[in-house]
C-alpha cells in the first residue's frame, strides 16, 4: 500500500478533526488504524511529516500519548491518486479509492471535472504517427462478446465492431447487400441458397476466412450444445456445403424466402474455425471487423483500428471504453452533463455543422409471467395494471433517455388511444372485479439504472392502485435463468431492435432466455 493510502486511512478514521489541530492518540492506536507494527506505523509517521502532510509529537514517558497535526487536505490528495490511477489505465481501483475513503461533494465535483477533460475526442502522438482516440465512459464491464451469446445492445453493438455478416442491411434503400459475400443466388423453392465470398479476407489473428468458417459459424449455433438463444436462426437449415474455398451451399428444411434477412443479423457473425484454439473468445474475440479487442477487463476496453480490414478503414484508431460503475449516479456524472465529442459554440455556429441526433428503436416493457397461478391470470388485473400506469407523467418524472410512451415495438404504429388510456378510478374498478386480495407481487429487472428506476416508478404506481410490489434486481445473465425468470410475477425489461425489424421482432418470442417468449409462452 503506497503511502499516500495510509494517510487517507488515517486521516478518514480521524474525519471529525479539522486540519491543524492537535489530536491526542497513542502510537499503538495508529499500528492499529494502520494495520502495521508499531514499527513501520513509525517509518510511516516520518514519511508523512517529510511530505509535510502532518506533524507528529511523541509521547515522553510510560503511558503517555503522542500528538498528531493533520496537514494535508484529505480530497486533494484522494482526487491526485485517483487521477494517478487513471492515467495509469486502472480505472477500477480509482472508482474504489474514491468509495473507501469516502470523497466529498467536492472532491467528487473536483474529480469528475477533471475526468470530464479526458473523455471525448482527443489526439496522440505514437510512433510519429497521430493517433485519432475516442473515449467515453460505460456502467459496467462487457466481458461477453461471443456473437454466438450476445443479446445485451451494448454487447451487439460491439460485435458489429469486431465482426461481419455474410450480408448486411442497407435502411436507407430497406434492401439486402453484399458483404463477407459478394453475391449470392437462391433456387426457385428458396430452400437452397448459394454465397460467394469476397477473397483475401483476413480475421485480426491472421487466418484467412474460408467458406469453412462460414459453415463452422452457423453449425456452433444449430448445435443444442452451444446453447446459443439464437438457435432459432438456424434450425431451418438442413445442410451445408462447402462447395469450394469460396462459395458455400445452405439448404433448408423448408422454404424461406427471408432467409438472407437472417444471415444479417450480428448473431450470426462469422467467426473463425480455430475458435476452440482462443480459451478467452468471449473476452478477447477474433473477427474480421474495423475494430479488434486489445483490452477488456474491469477497467477498460479498448478497440483498435483493423488496418487491413476489407472494407474502408476507419478514421478513429482507438475507442476506449472507459468502466466508471456511477457514470450514470444522479449526484455525480449527470450533474456535469458529459459530451464524448467537445463541440465549441464557433464550430456548431459555423457554415457546414450538422448535428445529428438518432433515436434508437428501443422500447421498455413490464411482461407478466403467465405460468404462475396468480392474480394476474384475470384479465381484469392486467387491464388495471394497463389503466393504472401514465405513461406520459413516467417520462416526465424520471425523464432521462426516455423519449416518448410507447404503444408496441414499432414506433411508426403508435396508438394514441392505447398510450392515453392513464384512468386510476377505472383502474381500481378493474382490480375489483379481478380477485386480488393484497398478495404482494413480485417484480424482477436486472441491472441497469434505467430498469432499476422504471421498477419503483411502477411500484408507487401500483401502490396508488392498491397492489404491492416488492422489487428484486438480478444479473441479467442470472434473470434469464429459466428457474429464476419462472419465479417472477412481472419482469419490467426493454429490447433493442436493429434496422432489420422483422428478424428482430420474431427474434423477441423465439430467442432462449427471451423474457416476453418465456413469460408469455403456454410451453416452455
Amino acid at each position: 500500500m503506497l503511502v499516500e493510502e495510509h494517510y487517507l486511512q488515517l486521516r478518514t478514521h480521524f474525519s471529525n478533526e479539522q486540519n491543524g489541530e492537535w489530536i491526542e492518540v497513542k502510537l499503538t492506536r495508529i499500528s492499529e488504524i494502520l494495520y502495521s507494527t508499531k514499527r513501520n506505523a513509525n517509518i510511516l509517521i516520518k514519511k508523512m511529516e517529510d511530505r509535510n502532510w502532518i506533524k507528529w509529537s511523541s509521547g515522553r514517558g510510560r503511558g503517555k500519548s503522542s500528538k498528531i497535526m493533520f496537514l494535508k487536505e484529505k480530497d486533494l490528495l484522494l482526487v491526485d491518486l485517483a487521477k494517478h490511477r487513471v492515467l495509469s489505465g486502472d480505472l477500477h481501483s480509482a472508482h474504489t479509492l474514491l468509495n473507501t475513503y469516502n470523497v466529498s461533494n467536492d472532491g467528487s465535483v473536483m474529480f469528475f471535472n477533471w475526468m470530464e477533460q479526458q473523455l471525448g475526442y482527443h489526439q496522440k502522438e505514437s510512433s510519429q504517427q497521430q493517433l485519432d482516440i475516442l473515449r467515453f465512459p460505460f456502467y459496467r464491464p462487457i466481458p461477453f462478446l461471443d456473437p454466438a451469446f450476445a443479446m445485451r445492445r451494448t454487447e451487439v453493438h460491439i460485435v458489429k465492431q469486431v465482426f461481419d455478416t455474410l450480408v448486411i442491411f442497407n435502411p436507407k434503400t430497406k434492401a439486402i447487400e453484399p458483404h463477407l459475400a459478394h453475391y449470392w443466388t437462391n433456387d426457385e423453392t428458396y430452400k437452397v441458397w448459394t454465397f460467394y465470398l469476397r477473397k483475401g479476407i483476413r480475421f485480426h489473428h491472421g487466418k484467412t476466412m474460408s467458406s469453412l468458417d462460414v459453415a463452422y459459424t452457423l453449425q456452433r449455433i444449430q448445435n443444442p450444445k452451444t446453447q446459443s438463444p439464437h438457435q432459432w436462426m438456424v434450425n431451418g437449415i438442413k445442410k451445408i456445403t462447402c462447395m469450394h474455398e469460396h462459395a458455400i451451399q445452405i439448404e433448408l428444411f423448408e422454404s424461406n424466402s427471408l432467409f438472407v434477412n437472417v444471415l444479417n443479423s450480428s448473431k450470426l457473425s462469422i467467426v473463425p474455425n480455430d475458435l476452440h484454439e482462443h480459451v478467452e473468445f468471449s473476452t478477447f474475440p477474433v473477427g474480421t471487423g474495423p475494430f479488434s479487442i486489445k483490452r477488456n477487463d474491469k477497467s477498460k476496453l479498448l478497440l483498435q483500428v483493423n488496418e487491413y480490414y476489407f472494407k474502408e478503414r476507419a478514421h478513429l484508431d482507438q475507442i476506449e471504453i472507459w468502466i466508471w460503475p456511477d457514470f450514470t449516479v444522479e449526484q455525480k456524472l449527470k450533474s456535469l452533463n458529459f459530451k464524448y465529442l467537445h463541440i465549441t459554440h464557433s464550430l456548431r455556429d459555423g457554415e457546414g455543422f450538422n448535428e445529428l441526433n438518432r433515436f434508437e428503436n428501443e422500447s421498455f416493457y413490464l411482461a407478466f409471467n403467465l405460468h404462475k397461478q396468480s392474480p394476474y391470470q384475470n384479465v381484469n388485473f392486467r387491464k388495471a395494471f394497463h389503466l393504472a400506469i401514465n405513461r406520459t407523467s413516467l417520462i416526465e418524472d424520471l425523464g432521462g433517455l426516455r423519449h416518448k410512451p410507447a404503444s408496441g415495438f414499432l414506433s411508426s404504429n403508435l396508438i394514441e388511444t392505447y398510450i392515453n388510456d392513464y384512468d386510476i378510478t377505472k383502474a381500481r374498478e378493474k382490480l375489483a372485479q379481478s380477485g386480488y386480495a393484497g398478495e404482494t407481487i413480485h417484480l424482477y429487472t436486472y441491472e441497469m439504472p434505467l430498469n432499476i428506476e422504471d421498477a419503483q416508478w411502477i411500484k408507487r404506481a401500483a401502490e396508488k392502485l392498491g397492489v404491492y410490489i416488492e422489487i428484486s434486481v438480478f444479473p441479467i445473465e442470472e434473470l434469464r435463468k429459466k428457474d429464476v425468470m419462472m419465479q417472477a410475477d412481472l419482469i419490467v425489461a426493454g429490447e433493442v431492435f436493429d434496422a432489420n425489424i422483422e428478424i428482430e421482432l420474431i427474434g423477441v418470442y423465439k430467442e432462449k432466455g427471451s423474457f416476453i417468449g418465456s413469460l408469455i409462452a403456454r410451453k416452455l
